[in-house]
């Protein structure tokens, strides 16, 4: 067991989760990922079970949509953006912490930060740059101040950052 300096759990090691970082879990069987080269804790779900199915949620989304550089926003936007584009909740992998919804363009994640409790993510994952801007024209309406950052490292991240930068959101990197 160890207990990482992000956050207050006691964590049981599970094993390597990606390239970048492990997995762990905690007592109460809530998964984290710890990326070193960021010295990050993501919370990834409240349950086994619900990680699962995000895994295969997440392998879906990137088969499906062949550009699904992900966008960021640190602010709690997600229930928001899904009755704005009157998108249905993915129950099976939703649950008390991390909720996800899906239309056939776009996956929308509310992710919790481990490290800032309280704190909230919205994740944007769209088909194409015009459903990503519909996204992040509810979240900049709600929040000017808010910053996005873009995977640009991913297929279509660079066209997503420079799209967000042309509509005037302010972008991180």
């Amino acid at each position: 067991m160890a207990r990482l300096t992000l956050t207050d759990n006691l964590l049981v090691h599970v094993g390597l989760y990606t390239m970048e970082g492990d997995l762990y879990m905690s007592e109460a069987g809530r998964m984290f990922w710890y990326i070193p080269a960021l010295d990050r804790v993501d919370l990834l779900s409240a349950s086994v079970s619900t990680f699962l199915e995000r895994i295969a949620l997440e392998d879906d989304v990137r088969r499906e949509m062949r550009e699904y550089a992900a966008t960021f926003f640190v602010a709690d936007e997600g229930p928001a953006i899904a009755q704005a584009l009157d998108l249905p909740i993915l129950e099976e992998a939703s649950d008390a912490l991390v909720r996800h919804w899906m239309g056939p363009n776009i996956l929308i994640s509310r992710l919790p930060q481990a490290c800032a409790p309280g704190t909230c993510r919205t994740r944007i994952v769209s088909r194409t740059v015009e459903d990503l801007l519909s996204a992040a024209r509810v979240v900049a309406k709600k929040h000017p101040e808010a910053r996005a950052t873009v995977e640009t490292h991913l297929p279509g991240g660079r066209e997503r950052h420079d799209a967000l930068r042309r509509e005037g959101v302010a972008i991180n990197g």
